[in-house]
């Protein structure tokens, strides 16, 4: 592919790919360098990009994702395996985001700037359900609730989610700081 069809490629799918990478590395300055990387790598295996652009966003994600476990890696993380799992959580979230355009791309990356916002107990009970996959019985043991307070806790926190996401797209996506 020709170098100027490849960076209007990649440009096309920026806030894509790095929202992407922030929500697994959660650090600002480390997704914008990761993101970097990324380009990088694209404009290196141009030859290799698919021409069309719902293929080639999962191409470059397949690349992202490369990249982050080596980021983690690197970092000596211990929780490895979850964050493997989140990432192809993500991937799935990401994947389907990109079949549509419009407002649930546009939500999907309002949603990892919002995750960051929930205080860090409701962030951990998400990560619990989503991330880990478990049930509402399983995290209320964990917690020493019952399934029912779990699962009322899950619904103001997504509540809060939502409220977030809409509040972002309302002020075109920037960030509430």
């Amino acid at each position: 592919m020709e170098h100027e069809s490849l960076s209007r490629l990649f440009f096309q799918h920026r806030h894509m790919l790095l929202s992407f990478i922030h929500a697994l590395v959660r650090d600002r300055n480390d997704a914008e360098d990761l993101f970097q990387e990324v380009g990088v790598l694209v404009l290196k295996k141009g030859a290799e990009a698919p021409q069309d652009s719902h293929r080639f966003a999962g191409w470059c994600r397949g690349i992202a994702r490369n990249l982050v476990l080596h980021h983690w890696r690197s970092k000596q993380r211990n929780k490895l395996v979850a964050n493997e799992r989140l990432l192809h959580v993500l991937e799935r979230a990401y994947e389907e985001a990109s079949l549509e355009d419009g407002l649930p791309q546009q939500r999907s990356v309002a949603l990892p700037d919002c995750l960051n916002e929930l205080a860090d107990h409701s962030r951990h009970v998400i990560q619990m359900r989503y991330f880990q996959g478990l049930t509402s019985e399983q995290i209320g043991q964990q917690l020493d609730r019952s399934a029912a307070a779990v699962r009322k806790l899950l619904s103001r926190i997504r509540a809060q989610l939502e409220q977030c996401i809409e509040r972002r797209l309302a002020h075109g996506g920037a960030s509430d700081e």
